[in-house]
Parts: C-alpha cells; sequence; structure tokens
C-alpha cells in the first residue's frame, strides 16, 4: 500500500505507512516570514528530525 496522507482529528495531517509502521508529521509549519518548516519520521519507537530551509 505505501504512504498515504492522513487528517488527523485535530485537524493536522501526517503521511503514514500502516504496513511498516512508518510516519512522518510536520512538528511546526513555516511562517510568514519563511522559518523553516519541522518534520519528525517515527519507526521502530525512534525518531528523525528534519528542517527544511
Amino acid at each position: 500500500m505505501g504512504f498515504v496522507n492522513e487528517k488527523l482529528a485535530n485537524g493536522e495531517c501526517q503521511v503514514i505507512d500502516y504496513k511498516f509502521d512508518i510516519f512522518l508529521e510536520c512538528t511546526d509549519g513555516g511562517g510568514p516570514e519563511g522559518d523553516p518548516e519541522k518534520f519528525n519520521l517515527v519507526f521502530e519507537g525512534g525518531s528523525v528530525n528534519y528542517w527544511s530551509n
């Protein structure tokens, strides 16, 4: 099946792969000043943080 976009109950979105229990969530959206967006990739009980420019 692969990754799918999913809207959460709180109105936020995430990208998730149910087969492998991996998901990408946006932890902080970029602001109007062009602040970087922050993402968190969660898998196997751990996570990797990513900040875009």
